[in-house]
């Protein structure tokens, strides 16, 4: 018995056998152009060659798809087609790494999708800032401008040191605390005292008060906020304000002076500081440089002109780490070299309208008006590609191979469009269907019209295990059969059909 295989990648009708020669008149007549006359064998066996050529044309079409997906056409496995779609629709479904700057986008690997910026109202990606005074709703602080947050904090919470607490308060004036200190109330309790007293001593006898002119009884006064040139200071008021000047001497060590600032970006001194000129003078060199890896720049880079020879002595060209001789050159305008260890290995000439290989002065590769790529040796031919097919033919039909993709509330579908001429071609309608429960019928409406011939075929794609059948009702339309079910059922449904564009 023959394998069904071969039939398509091998075994031809009539191939050791002779065929007749019909004319497209005489093949659109049928048997009727022979008139009274009966079909010879070579008739038959051309009808039948035919036949075969265009199942194999067909066979071919459908096992490329298969052989995209490193599957293998069997006689026994009627699903391999389905597998390979559902492989290719996989691809096309899984989901790529997100990230800050990713758009709506698919292919073949997968797709990615856009995400919003976030700020106060809604949640998305955020860019982070050190800027310490912005006042931008959508950017979020980086942990380094948090560590000069809490540096500003500590220094803050380390200066509360230099001062007295409230608790420290006291209105007595016979404590002999060290650590507490006296409020205005003590000290007009002890002023009013020192004053009764210099009242009753009045009266006992006579004596002068002491001023910044003449000698006499003093008034000690623990304060420090009085103007009175009659009041002396009292070592309390004295010890109070010498713990002042020293908290602000320990002080001093938490600053910088004016003398350690500088504008300079270039100073290796470990002692000064960079002040906000010198950052935006570093910051405005940064923005104008361009990073070594990812960056994208506004002009042209450009690099020496001239032939590259061995080990490069001129600097020419474009060149890689460690090979200062492998790279790309440009001897001359209009001309543009790849060169490896001072050697010529291509040349692109706008001057002579080709492309050489390897040996430059031996070969060449040119692209003629005509569509035809020749690769000649001198002026020997050795090689001549679409000879036959001009080249606006395969740039018009290459561009037929299209993929559509739809989503409905129960369905998504994938249509291929495979051409085969210049306005016919293949399309395969590749749906996964959700089935209402207790429905014997279904129609499903076609996002794409099917014209001429078409068949259709359904499958389940869970657990529920029913036979189904499929047929078009129309160009757009198509009914699914099966038993009624109690829960609702998924399905795989194809259709390949022809189609006109």
């Amino acid at each position: 018995m023959i394998d069904l295989i071969k039939l398509f990648e091998k075994i031809k009708w009539a191939e050791n056998g002779g065929i007749a020669d019909f004319t497209e008149g005489n093949y659109k007549s049928g048997w009727a152009f022979l008139g009274d006359d009966t079909p010879t064998v070579q008739d038959f066996n051309f009808v039948q060659q035919m036949n075969d050529k265009k199942d194999k044309w067909l066979y071919n079409q459908i096992n490329e798809v298969l052989k995209s997906e490193g599957l293998k056409a069997t006689e026994g496995e009627l699903d391999a087609l389905l597998k390979a779609i559902k492989k290719m629709a996989q691809g096309y479904s899984t989901p790529k790494e997100i990230k800050g700057d990713s758009v709506n986008d698919i292919d073949r690997t997968g797709h990615t999708h856009k995400i919003a910026s976030g700020n106060t109202e809604r949640k998305g990606v955020v860019q982070l800032t050190e800027d310490l005074t912005s006042e931008s709703l959508e950017l979020g602080l980086a942990a380094k401008a948090g560590k000069r947050l809490k540096a500003l904090l500590d220094a803050l919470t380390r200066n509360l040191n230099d001062y007295i607490p409230n608790s420290k308060k006291s209105n007595a004036i016979d404590s002999s605390s060290s650590d507490n200190v006296a409020t205005s109330l003590a000290a007009k309790k002890a002023y009013d005292k020192a004053v009764a007293a210099e009242e009753l001593a009045s009266t006992k006898y006579t004596a002068q008060i002491a001023t910044t002119t003449q000698r006499g009884l003093t008034h000690h006064y623990s304060g420090y906020d009085s103007d009175s040139e009659d009041f002396s200071a009292s070592a309390k008021a004295i010890k109070i304000i010498k713990g002042f000047i020293d908290s602000n001497t320990r002080n001093f060590g938490n600053y910088i002076p004016n003398s350690k600032k500088s504008n300079a970006v270039n100073s290796s001194s470990g002692d000064t500081v960079a002040t906000s000129a010198a950052v935006k003078t570093a910051n405005d060199n940064a923005n104008g440089r361009i990073s070594r890896a990812g960056d994208t720049m506004d002009g042209a880079l450009r690099g020496k002109s001239g032939g590259m020879s061995t080990n490069n002595p001129n600097n020419v060209g474009f060149v890689f780490g460690g090979d200062n001789d492998s790279g790309m050159s440009n001897p001359q305008d209009g001309i543009l070299q790849l060169n490896v260890n001072g050697q010529t290995v291509f040349e692109a000439s706008a001057l002579s309208k080709n492309t050489r290989l390897r040996n430059i002065a031996d070969y060449t590769m040119d692209l003629q008006n005509d569509g035809n790529l020749v690769v000649k040796k001198g002026d020997s031919v050795l090689w001549h590609a679409f000879s036959t097919l001009l080249k606006y033919e395969f740039y018009d039909f290459r561009n037929k191979f299209t993929m559509a993709t739809y989503n409905g509330t129960n369905s998504s579908s994938f249509v291929f469009r495979i051409p085969i001429t210049q306005n016919l071609g293949v399309k395969m309608y590749v749906s996964q269907i959700r089935i209402d429960a207790n429905l014997a019928g279904h129609r499903f409406n076609l996002a794409e019209a099917f014209t001429g011939y078409r068949v259709a075929m359904v499958t389940s794609a869970d657990g529920n295990r029913r036979p189904l059948g499929a047929h078009l009702t129309s160009d757009t339309q198509v009914t699914i059969n099966c038993d009624s079910i109690p829960t609702v059922q998924t399905v795989n449904l194809l259709v390949i059909g022809n189609y006109q564009y």
